[in-house]
């Protein structure tokens, strides 16, 4: 298995090569952790332990499905090994459509590498940073990005 972590980034992408990826959960469906969406590629996974509420989408392919979904096991059948792991970021407990659609759209552009241009202007030394989110033959894919705090 591999996956690729970009800082900011809700995104974590998966690549397995064998076997089926399994989800964990510390408790299967409960006060601690249940299923706020299910859809035809997506599942939506709640977790509240501790008093830390978080909601997670895992997005595949048309195809993907997935076993399992009240457990603390839920097994992502894929036809091509690969799928997205997402940090939907709320201020509250429910995550709105209109929220979950958005990070959805962007689950699948999978990034490769990040490049990082500069340049200074001499006159005010006034730096202007760029960073260009690249997929793996090097084209620019649009994204979500800075949702995770940077410190």
């Amino acid at each position: 298995m591999e996956a690729t972590f970009v800082h900011s980034s809700p995104y974590i992408f998966f690549t397995t090569h064998s076997g089926s990826p399994l989800i964990k959960t510390l408790r299967s469906t409960g006060p601690e952790r249940g299923v706020w969406h299910s859809g035809d590629k997506s599942l939506g996974i709640w977790t509240s332990v501790a008093g830390q509420h978080n909601n997670f989408l895992i997005v595949g392919e048309n195809g993907t499905t997935f076993d399992g979904v009240d457990t603390d096991t839920v097994t992502v059948n894929t036809s091509d090994g690969r799928f997205t792991l997402a940090w939907v970021p709320t201020t509250n407990t429910n995550v709105s459509d209109s929220l979950r659609a958005l990070v959805e759209r962007y689950a699948r552009n999978e990034i490769a590498r990040v490049a990082i241009d500069y340049s200074v202007d001499r006159s005010t030394n006034k730096v202007t940073v760029q960073h260009r989110y690249l997929d793996g033959n090097g084209n620019t894919v649009k994204t979500l990005i800075g949702l995770q705090p940077l410190a």
